[in-house]
């Protein structure tokens, strides 16, 4: 499995910064009336760390690059389920014109967000390497996880994100994400304007936890918030 990893070459992120600050955040920012919360927790880590957040639309990356101050948006990388693009992936059978549309999704969102594919059903082996390589960057790890999108209360979290956490040995960033529910809803097709919060958590540090009770614990920090 590749990863994107063009995405951090100069051009790349220069491309990448004129976009957001010039036209992808503004256009969307329209629709939310945007309160922030937590910003002070952004400053406290000294590096690298891991952003866990709940998942309610296509929005929410958007919206919480748009929260960040531009310096830590510039660095960090949110995981994307790769099966969300099966299409492309040669995952599910499609006729080309839709592998094609897949792949344009894929490479538009590796380009603009510094996204990279997250399997869900397979070995993540070869993705935790390639975090690995982002971190040692300097990179931050974006991760929803719920799995997907949520329409209304926020679902038991996946304990890969407790994983991750271990694995690279980062302190876990909690975010609370309200109201893209009714904003961009998973059958919308575009948005509409409306109220919406994005909370920032105090890191939160594994200790002798093991990725079940620090997901528990990473998921009760983001309910809270």
């Amino acid at each position: 499995m590749s990863f994107p990893r063009w995405t951090r070459t100069r051009v790349s992120r220069v491309v990448r910064r004129l976009a957001l600050a010039g036209a992808i955040l503004p256009s969307l920012r329209w629709s939310m009336r945007l309160q922030v919360d937590g910003l002070d927790h952004l400053s406290a880590p000294t590096g690298p760390v891991i952003f866990a957040a709940n998942h309610q639309s296509h929005m929410d990356t958007p919206a919480i690059y748009t929260a960040m101050p531009a310096a830590v948006r510039n660095r960090v990388a949110p995981a994307m389920a790769r099966e969300f693009f099966a299409e492309y992936f040669g995952m599910t059978p499609a006729p080309w014109y839709r592998r094609v549309v897949s792949g344009a999704a894929f490479y538009l969102a590796c380009q603009c967000f510094n996204a990279f594919p997250l399997p869900q059903r397979q070995s993540p082996r070869a993705a935790f390497r390639y975090m690995r390589e982002l971190v040692d960057e300097g990179y931050s790890i974006l991760i929803y996880p719920e799995g997907e999108r949520v329409d209304g209360p926020i679902r038991p979290f996946r304990r890969g994100v407790g994983m991750v956490a271990i694995h690279l040995q980062l302190p876990v960033v909690p975010i609370r994400i309200d109201g893209l529910d009714y904003v961009f809803p998973r059958k919308a097709r575009i948005p509409r304007r409306g109220p919406v919060r994005i909370a920032f958590g105090a890191p939160l540090l594994a200790g002798d936890d093991d990725a079940a009770v620090f997901t528990e614990r990473i998921e009760a920090a983001v309910r809270e918030l």
